[in-house]
């Protein structure tokens, strides 16, 4: 990484992993991995030329560097001197409000002082449901139940009547770097600093404990999440029996993902209604028809152990046919 300045070290130069995020949201095409190489240099150079014109022909990488944090502070709404490429107090100062999650300016308005309400009327599915579900999608009923036993929790709902979610910090970090350019940073850099967002997913950190405390763990996730950015927080999600993604909210016949979430605590039923538009989408209903088990698990699944997902998928659905009979 190019070396800055003694002055700019102590003032706290930005991560260089946020600096290539900022070039790119305006155009460059650089890898994010942490390094100021020559791709990224050039880059930084060609942004201050176009904010200083030629003032800049001859600043050294140090300065160049200093001059196009400047720009990224002041698009953040925490700079408003001159880009100048000297770090003297206003650039210090701000900084340090950068490395501070509670100064830095969101990108969407301020949540409601209420805090958000979680659980709603919570209905639990019928048979009936799932009739009009399987009628939906032109499948047996049979089917419907063998793709529920295997696919989906045996409940949509915890124990405090909120839907079952699973917060994934990966899907956050996506959701806040595809963000408005004008304050690019400003979100992702709170999510990041509060252990909200990484950019890949991490084995095995998820809350842990009972049930009901996993549920909290991550129901206190989203609570912090819908402080930095309500939707992507909501996007972050899987949610109800079929746990399906907020960030599919499209698929799920929703017009976000937090309409998506108000649908799901509701009732059961609609959470069933978000995973079939899910596997609709994905083009696997087909599949569910004509009970093509290994299709469908890998394709709904993944490929990995894809016999044996078929393997359940196939005996329950001789256990539902039985019952059927």
């Amino acid at each position: 990484m190019t070396t800055i300045s003694t002055t700019a070290a102590s003032a706290g130069s930005l991560d260089a992993r946020a600096i290539q995020r900022a070039l790119n949201a305006k155009g460059a095409a650089l890898a994010e991995d942490g390094e100021l190489g020559p791709a990224t240099r050039s880059a930084i150079y060609a942004a201050v030329q176009g904010a200083v014109g030629g003032m800049a022909a001859n600043w050294l990488p140090a300065r160049l560097q200093i001059a196009y944090e400047q720009i990224v502070l002041r698009d953040a709404g925490l700079y408003r001197c001159a880009i100048d490429g000297l770090a003297g107090p206003q650039t210090r100062a701000a900084l340090a409000k950068w490395g501070k999650p509670a100064l830095v300016v969101p990108v969407a308005p301020p949540p409601a002082s209420a805090p958000p309400s979680f659980a709603g009327m919570a209905r639990h599915i019928t048979e009936a449901d799932i009739v009009q579900a399987a009628r939906w999608i032109g499948c047996e009923v049979a089917a419907l139940h063998a793709v529920m036993s295997v696919e989906s929790r045996g409940s949509g709902f915890d124990g405090r009547g909120r839907p079952v979610i699973l917060f994934e910090p990966h899907v956050f970090y996506r959701q806040l770097a595809k963000l408005p350019s004008s304050t690019y940073d400003a979100c992702l850099n709170r999510a990041v600093l509060a252990g909200l967002a990484y950019a890949k997913w991490r084995k095995g950190n998820y809350p842990g404990g009972s049930a009901l405390e996993q549920s909290d763990g991550n129901y206190d996730r989203l609570s912090r999440a819908i402080a930095i950015h309500e939707e992507c927080a909501y996007r972050a999600i899987s949610i109800g029996m079929g746990q399906v993604l907020g960030e599919n909210f499209e698929a799920a016949g929703a017009v976000s993902a937090r309409e998506m979430f108000a649908a799901a605590k509701e009732s059961e039923a609609a959470q069933l209604s978000h995973m079939l538009g899910y596997i609709k989408a994905a083009r696997l209903d087909d599949d569910i028809r004509a009970r093509n088990w290994e299709t469908f698990a890998r394709g709904y699944n993944g490929t990995g152990q894809v016999v044996m997902y078929a393997d359940k998928l196939s005996a329950e659905y001789r256990k539902w046919s039985k019952r059927a009979a």
